[in-house]
């Protein structure tokens, strides 16, 4: 199975709503979409420290908007993630369980290093970037 890494683009933009100044929409991109166009709703870039998910904004008196970690989406979004890690594991652990019957056709090496690659699996929600998750690569 290849392990295919998806690069989103490097900038993070938020849409404020003008009438409620809460965000509306969040995306990726590599320029303001709106940039030089008349649109209804402000576009911010978001600054590069937050993760577009679970930033949040408000202003100030001025009416400067200030970004900030919302802790509670943070947390909610990182539980997502987990679980989305763990079924992903719980599936690549289905896909070999194949490896563990006594009557396969595999040299001792070979079951060796399927048991490995399993234990990496059983291991690898704890100890994964869940950001990033960097999966363990099955024996060929």
């Amino acid at each position: 199975m290849e392990n295919i890494q998806f690069q989103l683009p490097s900038k993070k933009f938020i849409i404020v709503k003008k009438s409620t100044t809460q965000i509306e929409s969040r995306y990726y991109h590599e320029a303001n979409l709106f940039d030089g166009l008349e649109s209804s709703d402000p576009h911010y870039e978001v600054p590069s420290e937050f993760e577009l998910s679970t930033v949040a904004i408000r202003f100030d008196e001025n009416g400067v908007i200030e970004f900030y970690k919302d802790t509670f989406l943070h947390t909610a979004y990182e539980a997502v993630l987990l679980e989305n890690i763990r079924k992903k594991r719980n599936q690549l652990l289905a896909f070999c369980d194949w490896t563990r019957l006594d009557d396969v056709m595999l040299s001792p090496e070979q079951k060796d290093a399927w048991a490995v690659y399993r234990q990496q699996l059983r291991d690898f929600p704890s100890i994964c970037d869940i950001y990033h998750p960097d999966w363990p690569v099955p024996p060929s």
